[in-house]
Order: structure tokens, then C-alpha cells, then sequence
């Protein structure tokens, strides 16, 4: 009979923290799709290549969050050192920002979309992301426009070099859909795993934590389907 291992946590050392405990996973009761090892003995006489008689396969198991245990689960992730990057009302729009809290989600909010068209509108329920992709995209985390490469300073007529070093804590983002994950990816393979290696992007997208969420709100403008990029989430996600 297989074995189950307990699934092993991310580890972060955002600066002036403690790395995420090994044995300290976010709680299935939080409503992660976790990872968990499963070790499988191979047939008698093989070896897994690692000098072990078991094979390692990776699955992910499922847990229902109640809409009452999200902060708990926001909590867990913050806790953990990251900075919580959402969907948050502000200026007559669904943007992505930093949230502190479940209140700073948009329940109760939805959008209305078409061409040249877009406003806000209020829901009959509570949804926190019943809502279609709103005017940003998780990039300006990733990619920005602007990014600082250097800085130096004159000092009695000499030119010296600052650290330059970026301590940037690291980010999870929270409801991205399947449309967005299908360009996370294409963004990877254009500056990852092409010949050149973008090294700021490399350690922003590294440093990334994802919780996806499925999409059950479309809008006239979508075209997920069409390009088989959604709506169902299925990789790209922790």
C-alpha cells in the first residue's frame, strides 16, 4: 500500500523573518489544493535512481473552504511572509493592489463589460470574485514598465556605487483565473525559458505564490474558450 507524505511548505526568508517551516503546510481546512507525496514501492530488484526501492509521484488533494474560513486562509499565507496582492474596488473598478484583510475584497461586486464599455454594478449575494478579468493584469507585479537597476551618489568628488541589492518580499497573488494563469505562462517561456534568461523577472515570478480561483462569471468580451485557455483551471497554480 502506498504511504502518504505530508505536503511540504514553500521556503521564504522575506527579510527580517523566518523561512516557512517544512513541516508547517497551509491546513487542508483552509481549502488549498495541496500537493502530497505519495511513495509507491517499485518492483523487486529496481531502484529509483535516488538509491531508494520506492518511486515518488506527486497529486493534488482537494478541501472545501467555506466563504467564513477565507481570512483564516489569507492569514495562514500573510503569516508566512508574504505580501497579499488582490482584487480590491478603487476609482469605479476591480483593480489588483495590496489587501490587508477579507473586507478589502470585492463582495458584492460585479462588472458589467462590453465593447468600449465598463462599470461597476452591484450583485444580489456576497461573491467575493463574482466578477469577469478586470482593466489590469497581475504583470505589473511581474513585468513592470519601471524598475530600478542602480543608483549611485557623488561624495567629495568621488562617483561610488550603492547597493543595489533587491529585498523585495515576496508576493502571493490572490484570485487569478484561468485566462490570466494561460498568460503567466506565456510570459514564462518568453522570459524564462528563452535563451535569455530575464534575471528580475526570474526572481519576482520565483518568489510568487498563486491562488487561483474558477472563473463563473463571464463577460462578452471573454474569449477563454475560444483559445482553450479556460474558463477551468487546471495548472500554473500552488
Amino acid at each position: 500500500m502506498p504511504t502518504v507524505q505530508a505536503p511540504r511548505g514553500k521556503q521564504v526568508k522575506p527579510n527580517g523573518a523566518k523561512a516557512a517551516s517544512r513541516n508547517r503546510p497551509i491546513s487542508a481546512s483552509a481549502g488549498l489544493m495541496q500537493k502530497a507525496e505519495i511513495r509507491v514501492p517499485l518492483a523487486s530488484g529496481k531502484d529509483s535512481g535516488n538509491g531508494s526501492n520506492f518511486a515518488t509521484q506527486t497529486r493534488r488533494v482537494s478541501a472545501v473552504l467555506s466563504a467564513d474560513k477565507l481570512g483564516d486562509l489569507l492569514q495562514s499565507i500573510v503569516s508566512r511572509g508574504f505580501e497579499m496582492i488582490g482584487p480590491t474596488v478603487r476609482d469605479g473598478a476591480i483593480v489588483y493592489d495590496r489587501i490587508a484583510s477579507v473586507s478589502d475584497l470585492p463582495a458584492g461586486w460585479t462588472d458589467e463589460q462590453d465593447a468600449a464599455q465598463y462599470r461597476l454594478q452591484r450583485r444580489k449575494d456576497h461573491a467575493f470574485f463574482g466578477y469577469a478579468v478586470g482593466p489590469q493584469s497581475w504583470k505589473k507585479f511581474l513585468h513592470p514598465a519601471e524598475i530600478k537597476l542602480w543608483a549611485a551618489e557623488r561624495e567629495q568628488g568621488a562617483f561610488r556605487i550603492l547597493n543595489n541589492e533587491d529585498k523585495q518580499r515576496p508576493r502571493a497573488f490572490l484570485g487569478v483565473r484561468a485566462c490570466e494563469l494561460a498568460a503567466i505562462a506565456a510570459q514564462d517561456r518568453v522570459l524564462l525559458a528563452d535563451r535569455y534568461r530575464d534575471p528580475i523577472y526570474a526572481a519576482r515570478r520565483e518568489g510568487t505564490f498563486v491562488v487561483a480561483v474558477q472563473c463563473t462569471h463571464a463577460a462578452p468580451t471573454c474569449f477563454c474558450a475560444s483559445m482553450g485557455t479556460g474558463p477551468e483551471i487546471k495548472s500554473g497554480f500552488d
